[in-house]
């Protein structure tokens, strides 16, 4: 135990300059042997006398309090050697005469009226003595000034009248989501950060949140500043509402330049707070979003062109598909406000860098603080909540606003000075009853009582108030006939007339419920899940998973849940394990499963049947003239049309989410065919060469198969799954082109190789559409498409090729030779006229005149038998496919989804594009197949397999609020890369959804 000592011999050396003090100087023995004096001995006090005496130095601690109401806090010292000046008989100017520095916790101020005078005035000495340049008058420095200068980690500081521990808590859930990253969340959340100084390194995060008390002492601001709100609180302490205000501006003021300001846009005050500091602003609101901030549009978090700081790169933050993050239907915090603290957090976490799946994971797994609408317990039908930390007025409206009646409150406690009345008419209208305690009551139960809530109550301590609330509620539930009713302890008041503090008072609210709960029978259950000493977060307990986490008043480092989980829970037993909570109350995500999308589904059975017949009537003569069988080109094809369509429905009823497991392998085993299609023959495995090209490869009696339609498709899965996982980072040269380009550029080479420029043109358009709606630097973007065209012409391009385009520059010129078959199709298509010859009536099809017809020019063919307006028909059901495709992609519940989705869709609408551009002579003949039309096996098979994938996602959708349902603006608005938004209106919401 430690004992008062005297015993160490002190070094002769000037007082300490906190302006040249480096964490570097500490860790070399700078205060090795130096007095220094810590003033307090609660939280902080503690915390400093720790960390000084760790760093060798002389450690003089002082407290008004006798030793004897000091007992846990001497224990919590150890063993350590300091000296301890305790009582109210100790000068307290006598306790740093000839330290090098004074370090204070944040309530020991010369300017706070609230502070025991005799140290206010010694203080106030100390700083004027510093102020007029005496060498021996030492420093004078606050715990989380301190800290703030030395911290070599990036911070986030969260300041606010209210809902700051919510925020602080549910932004360290949100960081800790990146594992290359450790976090560490305190500051007025209960835990004292300097001990954490040597432990902290530059990949290091921290969350601190910051109060009224500690802004005044800060000389360093944070990398991030965030507010929450500004209204009236601790004016027993500031003696107005300005000077609370200016005092809040602090953080604000002190923001670095690098950071950001992270602003709420609804409040007034803090709105105003802009564009201090020099840092960039980041406004959120529970609206459309402002231009570089964050929002909601119909139930949907959205980001509108956050930009990322400058320390992970810069840029604009990738979000979701229309710049969606998640529904606030995932959201387990009850009430509006808590809309707020997530916007501010995702907020934060796009400034930081993390992918949107990242985001919407940590939200969606955080379930609250502890002591801030904490659900304890559910006994026979009353709803037991903590709302310990609901001491001013604004707050406790929150509350009664985020239970529906009948609600009882528990209130009271030592008067803080704010304006009590705006809590009255809330009270009346939202609550059968209250019951008073503490030194407050008689003012509270006339508030309430004149406007107008009949049933009012005192009680003499906190479990009577409990009991009292039980038994009021147990009447309103029988009255109502059933339903819930919630115990609501929401004090709007301070604790110190009955508590240590608002936890201390927290503590005995849910130790008085676990007594009622005792008594009807109910068991108490173990925690949920818990911060360990270590500070990991663990998962919650599957026999308790339904019940809402919290986080301790006193956190710790915090690290990401395992499976992808970001909640984080309180380090003590919880009570809300005494009973569930009904399965119809949960605000957690319910996925369900929907009917696929019919208009794809439609439009792609019509394309495949319309090529049936197309493939017929351009090979049946062609075909019974070189074998008898007219049938020998489309029967194959019908086949093949059968087993896609039997693939398409298996890959719509299994979940696309398990692509991620085999894209990595899948994508090996496309690369691996597009080689081996190269090679000479291995044994039975035989490449073909189709033209002088080597396109196909057989393996013994089995039919071909082309290698470069396969690698589309697992291009597109593992870019999907690649681009999802990177996040914003897509954004870098580094960390996103050059990595992209080792994916797609080796894939792109190979079908070039072949040689196939027109199949490579369809998968290098398609893999830069995924990279764009993942949210591409545009310039980056820009110089790759403008040098992969020069790229390809000078390496790639054969001699056949070049002639391909001199044929489509001037066809007329070579009608024999290299212009024979564009001419043969524009002549096709002309002699259609409006409504076409009919079906098998083509003059020039029928595979005698136009070559490749029942391939590369079977849309020639349509446009010959079926005319200007069956060219219109086919092009229209791609265009369905197109739009409704990308409709899926925005729609998708995750980015996985939405990027493979995309990706799909760019594919099928690219090849669709070239094909009939060829035909009609917009570009030279590339030799690609037009989806689901043309003849071809794999081309048949993996189209309908892409889609049946398309189909799942389609068939995914969340409970509250989906992508389907947003009216996102669309292309590239504030610098975002994202899918177009849908046109239709949203879909009408469940009312119990959206209440």
């Amino acid at each position: 135990m430690t004992t008062p000592t005297t015993d160490r011999r002190a070094v002769s050396a000037p007082p300490i300059d906190p302006d040249r003090l480096t964490l570097a100087d500490l860790r070399a023995g700078l205060l090795e042997g130096r007095p220094v004096t810590v003033l307090g001995l609660a939280r902080s006090g503690l915390a400093l006398a720790r960390f000084f005496s760790a760093l060798g130095a002389r450690v003089t601690v002082y407290d008004r309090r006798p030793a004897a109401e000091l007992g846990p806090a001497i224990e919590a010292l150890g063993d350590r050697p300091l000296t301890l000046r305790l009582g109210p008989d100790v000068d307290p100017a006598s306790t740093w005469q000839g330290a090098a520095l004074v370090a204070t916790s944040p309530s020991i101020q010369p300017d706070f009226p609230t502070a025991e005078p005799r140290l206010r005035a010694a203080l106030g000495e100390l700083v004027r003595r510093r102020a007029a340049g005496d060498p021996t008058a030492p420093a004078f420095v606050s715990e989380l000034d301190l800290f703030l200068r030395l911290c070599p980690a990036p911070t986030v500081g969260v300041t606010g009248t209210k809902g700051k521990t919510t925020t602080a808590a549910l932004i360290a859930a949100v960081l800790a989501a990146d594992p290359s990253h450790r976090v560490v969340l305190g500051g007025n959340i209960g835990r004292p950060l300097v001990e954490e100084l040597l432990a902290l390194s530059p990949d290091d995060r921290v969350v601190v949140e910051i109060s009224e008390l500690q802004l005044p002492t800060l000389s360093r601001g944070t990398t991030v500043a965030v507010y929450t709100n500004v209204t009236a609180d601790h004016l027993d302490r500031h003696g107005s509402v300005e000077a609370y205000r200016r005092v809040k501006r602090r953080l604000a003021e002190l923001v670095d330049p690098t950071g950001a300001l992270v602003l709420n846009a609804e409040d007034p005050v803090t709105a105003a707070l802009a564009g201090l500091g020099g840092a960039p602003t980041v406004m959120y609101r529970r609206s459309v979003p402002i231009p570089g901030g964050v929002g909601v549009v119909d139930d949907w978090i959205v980001a509108a062109g956050v930009e990322r700081l400058p320390l992970v790169g810069g840029g604009v933050a990738t979000g979701g598909p229309g710049g969606r993050i998640l529904p606030l239907g995932e959201l387990r915090l009850p009430g509006a406000h808590n809309v707020s603290n997530a916007l501010a957090a995702v907020a934060v976490g796009l400034l930081f860098g993390l992918a949107p799946d990242a985001i919407r994971r940590a939200v969606a797994g955080f379930a609250g603080v502890e002591h801030r609408l904490e659900v304890v317990a559910v006994v026979d039908g009353v709803r037991f909540v903590n709302d310990s930390q609901g001491t001013q007025p604004d707050a406790v409206v929150a509350a009664l606003r985020a239970f529906e009646p009948p609600i009882v409150l528990i209130a009271g406690g030592r008067d803080k000075g704010v304006d009590l009345s705006p809590l009255g008419p809330v009270v009346a209208e939202r609550a059968v009853g209250a019951v008073l305690i503490g030194e407050s009551a008689p003012q509270l139960e006339a508030l309430f009582r004149a406007a107008g809530l009949a049933r009012v109550e005192r009680a003499p301590d906190l479990p009577t108030a409990v009991r009292r609330a039980d038994g009021i509620a147990r009447a309103a539930r029988e009255e109502s006939r059933g339903g819930e009713a919630t115990v609501l302890l929401s004090p709007a008041a301070a604790s110190f007339d009955m508590f240590v503090d608002y936890a201390d008072r927290g503590r005995a609210f849910k130790a008085a419920v676990a007594e009622i709960a005792r008594a009807h029978g109910v068991a108490v259950a173990g925690a949920s899940a818990a911060v360990t000493d270590s500070g990991e977060v663990g998962s919650p307990s599957p026999t308790t998973s339904s019940a809402p986490a919290s986080v301790a008043a006193a956190d710790h480092v915090v690290g990401p849940a395992p499976g992808g989980g970001a909640g984080m829970t309180s380090a003590t037993t919880r009570l809300s394990q005494v009973r569930p909570l009904p399965a119809e109350r949960k605000t957690v995500l319910r996925r369900e499963r929907h009917e696929a999308d019919s208009a794809i589904l439609v439009a792609v059975v019509a394309l495949a049947s319309i090529g049936i017949l197309m493939v017929y009537s351009s090979s049946a003569m062609k075909a019974y003239l070189a074998t008898d069988d007219p049938f020998r080109v489309v029967g194959p094809q019908i086949v093949w049309a059968a087993i896609g369509l039997v693939a398409m429905i298996v890959a719509s009823r299994i979940d696309y989410r398990y692509l991620r497991l085999v894209s990595v392998p899948f994508f090996g085993l496309a690369v691996v065919l597009l080689v081996l299609v190269l090679l000479p023959p291995l044994g039975p495995l035989q490449p073909i060469r189709v033209g002088g090209s080597a396109r196909w490869l057989q393996l013994g009696p089995l039919p071909a198969i082309h290698p470069a339609e396969v690698a589309k498709l697992a291009l597109v899965v593992y870019l999907a799954h690649w681009l999802a996982r990177r996040g914003g980072a897509v954004r870098g040269l580094r960390s996103g082109l050059l990595p992209f380009l080792a994916i797609a550029g080796p894939v792109v080479v190979l079908v070039l190789r072949e040689p196939d420029l027109g199949t490579a043109t369809v998968i290098g358009l398609t893999a830069l559409v995924m990279l764009f709606v993942a949210g591409a630097n545009l310039l980056w973007f820009g110089l790759l498409g403008a040098g992969a065209v020069p790229a390809v012409a000078l390496l790639f391009l054969r001699d056949y090729q070049l002639d391909r385009i001199r044929a489509w520059l001037d066809p007329w010129a070579y009608p024999d030779t290299i212009g024979f078959h564009t001419i043969q199709g524009l002549l096709a298509l002309g002699l259609g006229g409006l409504i076409g010859a009919g079906l098998g009536e083509s003059r020039l099809a029928g595979g005698l005149f136009l070559p490749n017809a029942s391939n590369d020019f079977v849309f020639a063919v349509i446009g010959e038998e079926f005319g200007f307006l069956g060219g219109v028909v086919v092009i229209f059901l791609f265009a369905v496919l197109a739009y409704q495709g990308f409709r899926v992609a925005l729609g998708a519940p995750d980015t996985f989804g939405a990027l493979l989705a995309a990706g799909i869709t760019a594919w099928l609408t690219i090849q669709a594009f070239i094909n009939i551009g060829v035909v009609v002579a917009l570009f030279p003949i590339t030799g690609i197949t037009l989806p689901f039309i043309s003849a071809g096996g794999s081309s048949l098979i993996v189209s309908f397999t892409a889609v049946g994938i398309l189909l799942s996602i389609s068939r995914e959708t969340v409970e509250r609020g989906t992508w389907n349902d947003a009216s996102a603006p669309g292309g590239r608005r504030h610098g975002r890369a994202h899918l177009p938004g849908p046109r239709r209106g949203p879909s009408p919401a469940d009312p119990a959804a959206r209440a």
